[in-house]
């Protein structure tokens, strides 16, 4: 997720779409098959239950969806970072997103340890069976609290589906292709 994370960084800082296919495209290539899976479930439909009988990626169906609301992911982020409800708001309405308002804030209180696309995906599980928001809660504090600022930005913006990098469904099969060097 780090490398997936730097990646998206580097996707959102260019303008043009053939950019970001390249850059998304040269990144897929370094992976392996089971981190490729992930890393284009993650960019493009978002977490997927192992449990999900729809494994296909580009269809329309709607897969089923993490219940991880803001206010969830707020609870999280204020119990992981100690600020109080109406600091996190303030923060979230100045920066806009709240990926962007937990790495920010996460800076200095995480203990910055590397996560894989297999251990984001291993809390994703979790999440999905998690069955009370109290359980949800604590799963993401201890993320927030473990992880670096900068994967916990697109680990949330995964789970709720809003990269906001520029990056479309479309152009994610162009680089999936390009990657493995097959026709679209």
């Amino acid at each position: 997720m780090d490398d997936l994370a730097l990646v998206c960084e580097q996707i959102a800082s260019h303008a043009s779409r053939l950019k970001k296919i390249s850059l998304l495209a040269d990144y897929l290539r370094t992976l392996a098959d089971d981190d490729l899976a992930l890393a284009v479930r993650f960019l493009s439909v978002g977490p997927v239950s192992e449990g999900s009988t729809n494994h296909a990626l580009f269809e329309l169906e709607e897969k089923p969806k993490l219940s991880i609301g803001y206010s969830v992911l707020r609870a999280a982020l204020q119990t992981a970072t100690g600020w109080d409800a109406q600091m996190l708001t303030v923060c979230h309405a100045e920066v806009g997103d709240t990926g962007e308002t937990a790495s920010l804030l996460l800076r200095g209180v995480s203990s910055e340890q590397p996560l894989t696309l297999r251990a984001a995906n291993e809390i994703y599980q979790d999440l999905f069976r998690a069955r009370t928001t109290a359980a949800k809660r604590d799963l993401m504090v201890a993320a927030f609290r473990t992880f670096r600022p900068i994967a916990i930005k697109y680990f949330a913006k995964v789970i709720t589906r809003g990269l906001r990098i520029g990056l479309m469904g479309k152009m994610v099969e162009d680089a999936v292709a390009l990657a493995c060097g097959v026709p679209h």
